[in-house]
């Protein structure tokens, strides 16, 4: 759909999400929901928190998210911290042991390690979204892929790529990172049809050429 001016466009897609959920038939298996960096996924992860759906969306490398803090001693004068230890992206040395790893093989990427980390959450501010509001504890599941290589000529470089996922039950870490990268090269497709003049799908098709 397009967007109309003015129109948010996390509303807009939580919309959407609900009315395609509502339509599916009963499973016991979510159905997954994959964006690219310019979706916010805390605001997803919130909004869609009570929808039997999994999002995954791919994250900046230089964001920050922390841990929930340990128990506040019972007659410890101040309010309760509401944020733990820092968990950034970009810094190796706060990251705490993963909570589950994957290591797998595949044809275009060669070795493949993916990592993930539950229950972690962003730092809120209270703008845009979150204006005027109670600031709510947002948690997902942080996750990081690997790979040996690219599938492109030489020259490009390999850069590691994280993923936040949300909802019911625990993250199928096989399922994530091939999703993604499934919709990186839908999208692609989504642009050369898009696209007048440089790509002409039906010409082709009716000219019979590949």
């Amino acid at each position: 759909m397009r967007l109309k001016p003015g129109e948010d466009a996390t509303t807009a897609t939580v919309s959407q999400i609900r009315r395609l959920v509502a339509g599916l038939p009963a499973s016991e298996v979510a159905p997954t929901f994959v964006f690219d960096a310019g979706y916010d996924p805390i605001a997803l992860g919130a909004e869609l928190a009570d929808i039997h759906a999994q999002v995954v969306v791919r994250i900046s490398p230089q964001r920050v998210f922390h841990h929930d803090p340990g128990l506040w001693p019972a007659g410890t004068p101040g309010r309760p911290l509401r944020h733990g230890a820092r968990f950034a992206l970009s810094e190796p040395e706060t990251w705490t042991a993963p909570d589950a790893k994957l290591h797998t093989h595949d044809a275009r990427y060669g070795t493949v390690k993916v990592s993930a980390w539950r229950g972690l959450h962003p730092r809120l501010r209270s703008k845009r979204r979150w204006k005027g509001s109670g600031l709510p504890i947002v948690r997902g599941t942080v996750v990081r892929v690997d790979v040996e290589r690219l599938p492109r000529p030489p020259g490009h470089v390999k850069k590691t790529l994280w993923l936040w996922w949300s909802g019911p039950g625990e993250v199928d870490l096989e399922l994530c990172w091939r999703a993604y990268l499934r919709r990186f090269d839908i999208e692609h497709s989504f642009r050369f049809l898009k696209s007048p003049g440089k790509w002409d799908f039906g010409e082709k098709c009716r000219s019979g050429r590949p």
